[in-house]
């Protein structure tokens, strides 16, 4: 994990105890959701379980403070490592995402991602979209959440560039 400044603990000790809403010490999986959904990164109900079985290193169930901050910053360094997008950018991939997850559940099926690519201007066989989703889908469920949507706008950029 990267050193914090005090005053950047300070500010995650303020965030965490926001979210912990009931006041017990630790997040538990609804408060986890309602921490993701805040800083746009919804996850489908297998994500989130996966998200906190990894972060709950003492297997409590919940997610105590050092858990919170080594959570976070992996989805910080994640997050940043895997785009070099503006916000700009971001907000506009973020609108194209909502776009073609009609169902709004944080995620892109294979018929969403279908969608997606036509949006690029291309046609491609039911093949080519499967194996793009298995190529992107980090966490095997399926479906591109978010994050992985990065990574593939990213990878998609870098080779229109090439």
């Amino acid at each position: 994990m990267s050193q914090l400044s005090e005053e950047e603990i300070a500010d995650y000790q303020e965030a965490f105890n926001t979210f912990d809403t009931d006041g017990s010490g630790s997040i538990s999986r609804s408060e986890l959701r309602s921490l993701l959904t805040t800083i746009g990164q919804k996850r489908n109900a297998k994500g989130l379980q996966d998200l906190l079985e990894e972060a709950d290193v003492d297997k409590s169930g919940t997610i105590s403070f050092p858990e919170f901050l080594t959570l976070i910053d992996r989805l910080v360094k994640n997050k940043s490592s895997t785009t070099n997008f503006s916000k700009d950018e971001l907000a506009s991939l973020k609108e194209s995402f909502d776009h073609v997850d009609r169902d709004s559940n944080g995620s892109i099926n294979t018929t969403e991602l279908r969608s997606l690519l036509r949006l690029v201007g291309e046609k491609f066989d039911k093949a080519f979209v499967n194996s793009t989703l298995q190529e992107f889908d980090t966490n095997k469920d399926q479906q591109i959440d978010f994050d992985e949507f990065l990574v593939m706008a990213n990878k998609l950029i870098k080779n229109k560039s090439n």
